[in-house]
């Protein structure tokens, strides 16, 4: 199952539940690229950060009636040194 557009979209999450419940799947992964910052990571990080916030509020809404079955989780593929490093952005560690 697939579904693309906007992380934050309302109506990409309507979709995807209508999806769901005809297939009776059990696991959606949705996927948001681009937080791989090395540099300038004050530019870059708000806007998506809100985006994943946005998308996220509204897919826990738009699946208020499965909320009792549904196990959310958000994670990462790797991670960051804590340090900033010369480029205003943060480095794999």
């Amino acid at each position: 199952m697939s579904k693309s557009g906007s992380f934050a979209s309302a109506a990409t999450f309507a979709d995807w539940r209508e999806m769901f419940a005809k297939a009776g799947a059990k696991f959606l992964m949705v996927t948001q690229p681009g937080w791989d910052h090395h540099n300038n990571l004050n530019q870059y990080f708000p806007d998506h950060a809100a985006e994943l916030s946005q998308g996220l509020a509204a897919f826990w809404r738009d699946m208020k009636d499965y909320r009792s079955r549904l196990t959310v989780v958000a994670f990462t593929e790797f991670g960051r040194r804590v340090q900033e490093n010369a480029s205003a952005g943060l480095d794999h560690g």
